[in-house]
């Protein structure tokens, strides 16, 4: 019997529309597929064996998504087809704990995203990879260090390595006198601090590009709010169509074809003014954007149902 497990945060912290996970856990039930949720505490070993603490989605409404669950139980990780790792950074103890455990089980379940890949890279230094496609970008651990590169980029973005959508992300000018500041105050919370060159080009918009299975699924820009230098849709920032042009489709090849050899199924490219910035492989969201923008694939189905369909029975998805 086909079952799935979403190892994700609790129902109640999802947007009520806007959650990539719900919009996953509907298509997998509209493909009569039971789905489990797992909060990431719940992933522990007994008696040798990695199990889950799970809860069954008895009921979930349409959007705004309202979640009706069954009891606890608690059933070995090896009995599910496909789990889902959705747990949104930090990359913390709490992160990596569940994710130690599932790759025990990695070599029996197709998991999306491969455990091990989780643990191995920041959405923010994977990109690095491919380093003539990222911006100048500095990881330090010392404010001289820090101070330093911002005086070389003379406008630049800091961002933590560890955290997500938009948190502890400052836009520093060399000469400003409160850029020492900042920079203290975040590698007193942050061992390691990312100091990337500044792409102005982001004030018009931040492509996000869904990938699936080494493929492009859809793609939309995020422009930010009025005075922000965040486009992160949460932030405040507006999702408007975007197709991807044949020349950055050309640029991408070469990530989109060595993804799926890290691991990495399903995944959103942050794309500005020709540069990639992140990968996001924890969490990627968007399908509910393109749903809206009115994506449908050539046989008519949902970005959702698109991924499910891919996840479950593998192979392409055009």
């Amino acid at each position: 019997m086909t079952l799935a497990l979403v190892v994700a945060d609790p129902p109640e912290r999802f947007d009520p529309i806007r959650e990539t996970t719900s919009h996953l856990v509907r298509a997998l039930r509209s493909r009569g597929v039971p789905v489990y949720l797992c909060a990431p505490p719940g992933i522990e070993v007994r008696g040798s064996e990695v199990v889950a603490a799970a809860r069954r989605v008895e009921a979930l409404s349409p959007p705004p998504f309202a979640y009706g669950l069954g009891e606890r139980e608690t059933l070995p990780a090896s009995r599910f087809t496909v789990i889902f790792l959705r747990q949104d950074p930090p990359v913390d103890e709490c992160f990596r704990a569940p994710l130690l455990l599932l790759r025990l089980v990695a070599g029996r379940v197709r998991c999306i995203n491969q455990p091990a890949t989780l643990l191995e890279w920041s959405e923010k230094t994977l990109p690095l990879l491919w380093p003539e496609l990222t911006p100048e970008t500095w990881i330090v651990s010392d404010v001289a260090q820090a101070m330093a590169a911002v005086a070389e980029l003379r406008h630049a973005v800091a961002k933590p390595v560890n955290r997500a959508g938009g948190s502890g992300v400052f836009v520093l000018r060399d000469g400003d006198p409160n850029v020492p500041v900042i920079l203290e105050e975040c590698l007193r919370r942050e061992p390691r601090l990312i100091i990337q060159r500044y792409l102005p080009a982001v004030a018009g918009g931040d492509a996000r590009i869904l990938v699936l299975g080494g493929e492009i699924l859809g793609s939309f820009l995020r422009v930010p709010a009025p005075a922000s230098h965040r486009a992160n849709l949460h932030r405040g920032g507006k999702p408007v169509r975007w197709d991807v042009p044949p020349e950055t489709r050309r640029r991408l090849q070469p990530v989109l074809a060595r993804l799926p050899s890290l691991g990495v199924d399903f995944a959103g490219l942050d794309w500005i003014d020709g540069h990639l910035t992140e990968i996001n492989i924890t969490s990627p969201m968007g399908l509910h954007e393109l749903e809206d923008l009115g994506f449908r694939s050539v046989d008519g189905r949902t970005a959702a149902e698109t991924v499910i369909d891919h996840c479950l029975d593998g192979g392409r998805h055009g």
